[in-house]
């Protein structure tokens, strides 16, 4: 890896974290961790109980259920799953060269969403693409 990253820094980088309100991320700051996984080294397994979210500051990781494959980039989320109780992993992950993720327990996600909806947007569908939190219309009668 390059450089050395705050999780301060990444926070104010990544889309998900933009646009949260700044004593949201004051609260949830003391729970996120930096993790540097080497090439090929396992993250979870598919079937592991799912306790965090997972956000690449730097390299690729591999996700994988058996039939498909993906690959996640910088900027971009994973483990998405663990937002909500009594969920586990349902693909196995691991890095593709050297990694680093910041990685934030579920709890956390969960009350950011109560608190913040919006943001969720970010977490699932913008994770690589900076852009302000817009209301989702999922439903409209005519």
């Amino acid at each position: 890896m390059s450089a050395q990253i705050s999780i301060v820094d990444f926070m104010r980088s990544n889309p998900f974290f933009m646009y949260i309100d700044p004593a949201e991320k004051a609260r949830i700051l003391p729970y996120a961790e930096i993790a540097t996984y080497k090439a090929d080294q396992v993250i979870f397994k598919q079937g592991d109980k799912a306790n965090n979210t997972y956000f690449i500051a730097q390299g690729n990781i591999q996700l994988t259920n058996g039939r498909h494959k993906l690959i996640k980039e910088t900027g971009e989320a994973f483990g998405t799953e663990a937002a909500f109780s009594n969920n586990y992993y349902e693909y196995s992950s691991h890095a593709q060269g050297e990694a680093t993720l910041v990685k934030l327990p579920s709890e956390m996600i969960v009350k950011l969403l109560k608190t913040q909806p919006e943001v969720g947007i970010n977490l699932f569908f913008h994770t690589k693409n900076p852009e302000p939190p817009t209301p989702c219309l999922l439903y409209t009668s005519d």
